[in-house]
């Protein structure tokens, strides 16, 4: 339970950070100064991790495969919290492309095993 808390919180960041720069993807990245609703100040903190969008997308890609295999081991899938089956929704949503591609699908196969029944052998 505690690990899914973690896994909540880690996700919760990288949306924070990530859900601005996704949105202008596809026509809009020329826009971030004009599109952002927040402070000069805000903005640079996002730019700044931004700028380590493929260490992060490695990293949240990794918990989300290790989410998969432990669940597949599992004799019964437990329950998500709330805010963790949120993030994984909103993150299936995220364009392909500008570097998300990995996270879209990983988050996207994990919401489809966590709705089917298990397969009893």
């Amino acid at each position: 339970a505690q690990s899914l808390q973690v896994t909540g919180q880690l996700l919760a960041a990288f949306l924070a950070n990530e859900r601005f720069f996704a949105g202008l993807v596809g026509g809009d990245e020329t826009q971030i100064i004009q599109r952002f609703p927040g402070g000069p100040e805000e903005l640079l903190n996002l730019l700044m991790g931004h700028n380590s969008l493929c260490a992060s997308v490695d990293i949240i890609a990794s918990l989300l495969r290790s989410m998969t295999s432990s669940f597949s081991l599992l004799s019964s899938i437990p329950v998500l919290p709330a805010e963790v089956k949120t993030a994984l929704e909103e993150l299936s949503q995220f364009p392909d492309r500008g570097g998300y591609g990995p996270v879209k699908l990983l988050a996207h196969q994990l919401l489809v095993q966590l709705s089917q029944p298990l397969n009893q052998g």
